[in-house]
């Protein structure tokens, strides 16, 4: 076997840059302490994660507020709370928020094969259809799943919906310790030497040859085309190009002493006050556009 990397180190999206001192992710690439390939793949055995911090800070109409945190289906229900009271003054006080815990608690137990069983629809027509008190629907489960998935309209197939928000409810968001370049790294590095080439961009593909450019052909059985859709495209002919929900990352620096826990220096925060791109000495904020 061997990869083709048309950029100069593994990963993709999955990148880190290095300025000013600062480890910047290209994308808001967030792991999830419930992903079976954490435990499953060696080269990620071990991985050190940096999990979000508990407080989940919500900025709407002009106003901040801090909302406290904790692990697991109480952590998901609490961000889908946050979101909800930025929106609107809370109207089911206890209940809701009983109810809204009772049903993450359910998802988070049931298991894949019944989740992929359930009829396909876009995310927000099941919502609609699921019973779903529509103070809860609208309130707290919508804005979650659009910070889920990127996905304002909620066009995403109600199954990814489902697996995302199950994951959610499970285990809690965290980043890898060195960013998020320190995935493919790990698994690159448990390849075979010589397994990956970087640098080697594929220009056409066929089922037995990869035509390259400046590195000539490269015959094979078969081949995988893993890239953007826009670079599958190039490659394939014919390829039907989805639509895109673009999401723009931004990098900006925080005092510290504005940080809970701060104290000198410039830092910096996720989207939800939690610790950026895994850590001292270096630290970075990133914080996601959806348009």
């Amino acid at each position: 076997m061997t990869v083709l990397e048309a950029d100069e180190q593994v990963g993709g999206r999955m990148a880190t840059d290095h300025v000013d001192g600062f480890r910047l992710d290209r994308s808001l690439q967030l792991l999830n302490t419930s992903y079976p390939e954490l435990r499953r793949i060696p080269g990620l055995a071990g991985l050190p994660l940096c999990p979000l911090g508990g407080d989940v800070v919500v900025c709407a109409g002009g106003r901040r507020q801090r909302i406290g945190g904790s692990r697991g289906t109480g952590g998901a229900f609490t961000t889908a709370s946050a979101f909800a009271s930025a929106a609107r003054a809370p109207r089911g006080g206890f209940i809701d928020q009983a109810w809204l815990s009772a049903a993450l608690a359910r998802l988070a137990a049931v298991p894949t094969a019944r989740l992929l069983a359930r009829p396909e629809r876009r995310a927000a027509d099941a919502l609609a259809v699921r019973g779903l008190p529509p103070r809860i629907a609208a309130g707290s489960l919508r804005p979650l799943l659009v910070a889920l998935l990127n996905d304002p309209a909620l066009t995403t197939s109600s199954r990814s919906a489902d697996l995302a928000l199950r994951s959610f409810a499970r285990g809690r968001l965290c980043l890898p310790a060195g960013g998020a370049a320190t995935v493919p790294r790990r698994l690159a590095a448990g390849l075979p030497h010589g397994t990956v080439r970087t640098g080697v961009r594929a220009v056409s593909v066929s089922t037995t040859a990869v035509r390259t450019e400046g590195h000539g052909v490269l015959r094979c059985r078969s081949v995988l085309v893993a890239t953007g859709a826009r670079a599958a495209a190039g490659l394939l002919p014919g390829l039907r190009l989805p639509g895109f929900h673009p999401v723009t990352v931004l990098h900006h620096s925080a005092p510290a002493e504005s940080l809970p826990g701060g104290g000198g220096g410039g830092a910096a925060r996720g989207g939800a006050e939690a610790p950026g791109a895994a850590g001292a000495p270096e630290q970075a904020k990133s914080e996601a556009k959806r348009s």
